[in-house]
């Protein structure tokens, strides 16, 4: 009986070592938008960005599994700032010569034997807002951090907006949080895999 108790604290202290992480890949950057299309039926078999956003209109497959992976757009020269444009408050850049460029409410057009069969997100609906990840290119590295408040866009009302991003260059995943009136932008572990539907 005396083993058993003397490996119990072994067996607890090797259990207490242990956690869960999420599978990640890495933080960046990456140079494709990719994932796992989910809730779609006929499976599509080919996939795009869908027109009118900025970026390559290349139409990509689609695996039985509902794999894909699309090539991120080249580089334009970006902007200055990650951040909403209109709006006041002290959002900052570390690095003051770097310049952003971001796919933001990315949508993707899925096809089935030619067929356009709609449009896909990566966006969750919640209760109270929503969380998707949006896809960044920094031209160099860089931490943005801060918050700014913004006028009601759309049919929302006025919101906060807090940036805490630590960014690589090139094009890189971060989260967005959107509740009643708050919208967090955050740097992540890049996913490895990210689902549309």
């Amino acid at each position: 009986m005396k083993r058993v108790f003397t490996a119990f604290p072994l067996l607890i202290g090797l259990l207490a070592g242990c956690q869960y992480d999420p599978p990640v890949a890495h933080v960046g950057p990456i140079d494709e938008v990719y994932g796992q299309i989910a809730g779609r039926s006929p499976m599509p078999d080919r996939v795009r960005f869908a027109p009118g956003q900025d970026a390559p209109q290349d139409v990509a497959p689609v695996s039985a599994t509902g794999r894909f992976s699309l090539p991120l757009p080249t580089f334009s020269g970006g902007q200055p700032s990650i951040a909403t444009t209109g709006c006041e408050g002290n959002v900052v850049s570390q690095n003051a010569s770097a310049r952003f460029q971001k796919l933001d409410h990315v949508e993707l057009q899925v096809f089935r034997d030619g067929v356009a069969l709609g449009t896909i997100r990566n966006r969750v609906e919640r209760a109270v807002g929503s969380e998707e990840y949006l896809f960044v290119y920094t031209s160099a590295a860089t931490t943005v951090r801060g918050s700014q408040r913004c006028p009601a866009l759309n049919d929302g009302g006025a919101f906060t907006e807090t940036y805490d991003l630590t960014l690589p260059a090139g094009w890189t995943v971060v989260r967005r949080v959107v509740t009643a009136d708050d919208v967090r932008i955050t740097s992540v572990r890049v996913p490895t895999i990210v689902t549309w539907s």
